[in-house]
Order: C-alpha cells, then sequence, then structure tokens
C-alpha cells in the first residue's frame, strides 16, 4: 500500500527538532524573506542548519517562497534562491508564476512546489503546472476527496493536501480581506487574520468568518486509499509542544493504518491530545461534502481546549469560582469561560477549603479568578500542563555516532581516522616527536578526541595505537581532530549541496496593442526571466 509522506510545519528551530523528533518525513519552513508567515521565519544563519539538520536526519526539507513578488525585490529574490539551492533546499514552494517561470528556465536543479496559494482546484490547473515542470502541487483545500481522486488518477504530478490545523475563510491564497482593511496582505505574508473578529451581518452578531480547524485523523485511511502523496500540518504560527504532539499522533494513525486497516482506530487519548493542544472546533471540511455552516466556529477564534465543567457559584467578594469539573486539574493547567474567553492559569485550588495540587474528575473546586464569571457558565482546559511538559524537546540535537581510530608510529605522521558508517575521511598531521620526559597517554588522547563540542557527532569508539614514548602537544590533537570532523561534515553533507549559478533578471519590455482599444491605448509589459 502506497506511505504518504508527513509533512510538518517549522515556524522555529525548536519547532523543526520537535517535528523531526516525533516522526515528520519531512518539514516545511520559511526564511527571513518572501515567505506568507512573516512572524514564523528561520533567520538566514538558520536556513541552512535547518536543511542540514533534516538531511541528517534522513528527512527532506522544503521553503516556502510564497509570497507575490515586486519587480525592485527580484535582484534579492534571485539571491535567495541560489542561495537556497545551493544550501540543499529539497524543494521551494511557490506562488508566484513569474518565479516559477525563473526557475524553471534557470535553476532546474532546485525543484518547485506549487503553493496552496495558488489555488489549483481541477485537472486543467495541475496539467498546466504539471507541463510547467512543477513536481508537486499543494491543492486548493476546498476540494472533496473524491475531486482529489479524479485529479490524481489524471496525473503523474506528486499531490499535496492539508489534513490538520487552521483554515482560511476565503479560497485559498485570494482572500484580500487583510490587505484592503489594515494594508497587510496575506499574500505577502502579513496577514492580520480579521476573519477572527467579531462581526455583524444581517442582525447576527459574532465570529461569524472564523472557520473551524481541520481535523482528518478518523478519516485518514481514506486519504491514504486515494494516493495522495503528502499529508501536510498546518501550524508554522504553533508552539512547538504543538507540532510535537501533532506528528506524534499523526505518525502513529499513519503506522498504524498501514500495519492493518480493518482494525484502525483513533483512541480517545488521541482525540484528547489533539483537542487540547489547540481546536477552534473541528471540521472535516470539504473532503466528505460541503459542510455549509458547520464549517464555522462562531463562538470563539481561539482555542477552545477540553471540556472541563461548569460554574457552580461566583464569590464576588474574594473573587473565587466554584466549578464543578468532570476531568483532573493540576496547578499550572489554563482555564477559560466559552464564548467569552475569560480565563486564567491555575495557580492554586481548593477542595474542601484545603489547598491542593492537582484534582480528580468529578470535585467541585475552588480557584482564584479576578474577573467574574457566573453561574452554569461551561469552563474549558484551554492548557494543560502535564501534556505540554511531556511533548518537550528532549534533545537538543540528534549526535551522529561516530567510530575513531588514532594511529602514532615514530618517523610516521600522526592519522586520524573517522567513520560514521557511510563516510569515512582520514586525517593525517605532524611526525611524533619522541618523548624526552612521560609518554602522552592513551587516556589523555582519548579526553580529547571526545571534545566534539556543538556537533553533530558523538564518539560511539575511539581505539588508540601509539608506540612506546610518543609525544603528542595537546593543541596538535586538536587541530587533528577538529580539521578531521569538519571533513567528515563535508562529506556528509556534500550529497544534498550544489553549486548553483545566480538566475539573471532580464527584463523587455514590448508595448502591446489590446484589440478593444483603439490603436492610440497601450500598454507596458514586463517578462521575467525570458525575451519576447
Amino acid at each position: 500500500m502506497h506511505k504518504p509522506e508527513l509533512l510538518a510545519p517549522a515556524g522555529s528551530k525548536e519547532a523543526l527538532i520537535a517535528a523531526i523528533q516525533n516522526g515528520a518525513d519531512a518539514v516545511y519552513f520559511g526564511g527571513p524573506t518572501l515567505s506568507a508567515r512573516h512572524d514564523a521565519a528561520l533567520t538566514h544563519d538558520e536556513l541552512e542548519w535547518a536543511i542540514d539538520y533534516a538531511h541528517i536526519n534522513k528527512v527532506k526539507a522544503y521553503v516556502t517562497v510564497n509570497t507575490l513578488i515586486k519587480d525592485p525585490e527580484l535582484e534579492k529574490a534571485s539571491e535567495y534562491l541560489q542561495f537556497l539551492c545551493n544550501a540543499g533546499a529539497d524543494a521551494v514552494l511557490v506562488q508566484d508564476i513569474g518565479i516559477l517561470r525563473l526557475l524553471k528556465d534557470q535553476l532546474p536543479q532546485l525543484p518547485v512546489h506549487a503553493s496552496t496559494q495558488m489555488t489549483i482546484h481541477n485537472i486543467e490547473g495541475v496539467q498546466s503546472l504539471e507541463k510547467m515542470g512543477v513536481k508537486r502541487i499543494v491543492l486548493a483545500r476546498e476540494l472533496s476527496l473524491d475531486e482529489i481522486r479524479r485529479i490524481k488518477s489524471q496525473t503523474n504530478i506528486e499531490i499535496e493536501v492539508f489534513i490538520h490545523g487552521a483554515l482560511c475563510f476565503s479560497y485559498s491564497g485570494q482572500c484580500l480581506f487583510s490587505s484592503m482593511i489594515g494594508d497587510k496582505s496575506g499574500n505577502r505574508g502579513y496577514c492580520t487574520q480579521p476573519c477572527r473578529r467579531k462581526y455583524i451581518i444581517d442582525g447576527a452578531k459574532g465570529h461569524l468568518l472564523s472557520p473551524k480547524d481541520l481535523n482528518i485523523s478518523e478519516h485518514i485511511g481514506h486519504l491514504i486509499e486515494s494516493g495522495i502523496d503528502s499529508f501536510k500540518i498546518e501550524g508554522r504560527l504553533k508552539h512547538p509542544e504543538y507540532v510535537a504532539g501533532v506528528v506524534r499522533i499523526y505518525r502513529s494513525l499513519i503506522e498504524r493504518y498501514l500495519e492493518n486497516p480493518g482494525d484502525f482506530h483513533v483512541s480517545y487519548n488521541e482525540q484528547y491530545t489533539l483537542r487540547q493542544l489547540f481546536n477552534r472546533g473541528f471540521t472535516q471540511g470539504y473532503f466528505f461534502g460541503n459542510p455549509g455552516g458547520n464549517l464555522m466556529s462562531r463562538q470563539q477564534p481561539h482555542n477552545q481546549g477540553t471540556y472541563l465543567g461548569q460554574v457552580v457559584k461566583y464569590d464576588w467578594e474574594r473573587k473565587f469560582a466554584y466549578i464543578q469539573i468532570e476531568q483532573p486539574l493540576r496547578i499550572g493547567d489554563g482555564i477559560g469561560t466559552q464564548g467569552r474567553g475569560t480565563g486564567t492559569t491555575v495557580r492554586s485550588m481548593y477542595i474542601n477549603n484545603q489547598g491542593v495540587e492537582s484534582t480528580p474528575a468529578c470535585a467541585t473546586v475552588k480557584i482564584p479568578m479576578e474577573k467574574t464569571v457566573y453561574r452554569n457558565e461551561t469552563v474549558l482546559k484551554t492548557y494543560d500542563f502535564r501534556l505540554m511538559e511531556s511533548l518537550g524537546i528532549k534533545d537538543v540535537m540528534k549526535r551522529i555516532p561516530i567510530k575513531m581510530s588514532f594511529t602514532a608510529k615514530h618517523g610516521e605522521p600522526a592519522a586520524l581516522c573517522i567513520t560514521d558508517g557511510e563516510n569515512e575521511v582520514m586525517q593525517t598531521g605532524d611526525v611524533p616527536q619522541r618523548a624526552k620526559g612521560g609518554r602522552i597517554s592513551e587516556d589523555s588522547i582519548i579526553r580529547q578526541l571526545k571534545k566534539l563540542g556543538n556537533t553533530i557527532f558523538e564518539p560511539e569508539n575511539i581505539k588508540v595505537n601509539l608506540d612506546a614514548d610518543i609525544f603528542i602537544p595537546i593543541s596538535q590533537l586538536n587541530t587533528l581532530r577538529r580539521t578531521a570532523v569538519k571533513r567528515l561534515e563535508k562529506e556528509r553533507t556534500k550529497n544534498w549541496k550544489r553549486t548553483c549559478s545566480k538566475p539573471g533578471i532580464i527584463f523587455d519590455g514590448k508595448k502591446i496593442q489590446n484589440k478593444s482599444l483603439p490603436s492610440t491605448h497601450t500598454c507596458g509589459c514586463t517578462v521575467i526571466g525570458v525575451n519576447i
């Protein structure tokens, strides 16, 4: 059975590490420029690190270059694309047709994915981009599963779809609301999310334009069976724990379905975790038909968390809320009322006037709350401290085990051999001196060779072969180690690094006569990357 790629968002270094540690096959992220999530970008220095870190862990790295590009930005865009090509990005996601043409004409080594912001929603659009050399298309989120199947059956291009996360009120990439009311365009990376605000339309009041979040976990088997190539999780603005939890669950669901489709189900704990991490209410989107009004989350545009209980009473003088809870609660958890968003972090709580650190389900708990809550109001758990703690990054860097062998013989250059099991380097140094006093010990050599610092390696085995009466200065050992490690790093990365030329920008203005206008009416046409 076809196994889809699990593609995770990475709006920070920590989120990228979390995605990879929890089973992502690929990650997508943007840089400081030309990305549709300006507030979730890696720095220029972090980009190459992110690509290398992903590849070292056998994970693909896709970079978003998916804003619309203005003419004055073309020179900068060309330099940026050359940098990404040289750094070894597995693909770039683009929206701008001019940038797509530039890439295919002048940087054919760098694969192109068509961003969902192109709003590709039918076979004609897919086939057009396939002819232009696009490797993968992220389909519009408004398509049904039947429509996706038909598209997949009529093309050889890779198909990617969103399976979890926030939805846009407008057709993907077509919303101009933010630019119209705030002069900040989503197609330029600065969406202010006006769809999450309150509105009054024909007497109806609420968050009328705010969609629920997509969650296709219970139907993941249908998507696997359809042959979709990549399952994409939305969330470059989300925190690393969110990325870790969602990736971990979908990784498990995919593997379990492939192993035993007939016994597939989503457990209660998995359902709880997905709701608790973030939800505005969940929807299956358009996969199984038009959801109509059920697509919307009109009461609350932020995280609804999970149901906790009901307010029994509120002590106005002492500012205490008495809540009948139906699930455990702990110090450090976050709670809030449904709809109004009144909430707090639980710093203290009491049962029968006794302070407690945690509570069982089905208890009446007294909690300090400065903002007034009302009897029978629904209370939600919006933050689960223990869950978030369990999803924290366990290790900043996954280390690559290496074996080291050091040889020092009289009359021969000292030599250090390092291998990671796939690549091997041999670095030679100076001819060792004959010891006049105490000889250098094997333990001293091993201690120096172990000092790998912030490199990606950790020593698994170190062998030392010394002649008698050998002396080697510690400084020479350190130089030998550093040089050998750098060579091994270069050897590992050469499989994905490229040597790409900077694209040349060609402007060729041409007057074009519009047949519908008098011949005196002409317009200037700028064509990028090609002469007419």
